[in-house]
């Protein structure tokens, strides 16, 4: 109570732990967000960085929702400062795969590379960032038939390439 006095004036006392909870309950936490990734990208520049995204469940909130599945989080972190630049709540009946989309469009990310894990790994995700001027480093697993092969196809076929031209793939 005297640290809260000693920043803040309560001329009619500090307010009781049960109106502080019901005064933060009544808080939008997207707005919150939405207001903090504004603050950070006008404070921080996002542009040309390495932002890594990654989702994280809130274990131990579970509890505090009275019982029902964890909350989750998509955090978007600059890799080098590791400071979190913008954040968005993972709501029910959506996951990762849906929101990421949605914190790449908040975040001004032109010139920036964009990790993920092999979640990140949809057409929707790579679109989004490229949209926005960004660069992608994904994880591509055998859960994602079609890109692995795609992927292990364009890889067999600078193999025989280098085969063909070994002084085409030398360093220059």
């Amino acid at each position: 109570m005297a640290e809260l006095r000693r920043h803040m004036p309560f001329p009619n006392g500090v307010p009781s732990v049960s109106t502080m909870s019901r005064m933060l309950a009544a808080v939008d936490e997207e707005m919150v967000s939405l207001a903090l990734t504004n603050w950070i990208g006008e404070i921080f520049n996002t542009r040309g960085i390495h932002i890594a995204i990654d989702g994280k469940g809130l274990r131990a909130a579970a509890r505090k929702v009275r019982g029902e599945k964890t909350p989750y989080i998509l955090n978007a972190v600059d890799a080098a400062s590791r400071l979190v630049i913008g954040q968005l709540v993972i709501r029910e009946k959506t996951n990762e795969m849906t929101a990421i989309p949605e914190l790449v469009e908040l975040l001004e990310i032109e010139g920036s590379t964009i990790t993920t894990d092999a979640i990140g790994a949809t057409e929707n995700i790579m679109n989004a960032i490229h949209d926005n001027g960004g660069e992608f480093v994904i994880q591509v697993k055998k859960n994602c038939p079609e890109l692995y092969a795609e992927l292990m196809s364009l890889f067999e076929g600078l193999s025989e390439d280098r085969k063909k031209d070994p002084e085409g793939f030398q360093d220059k």
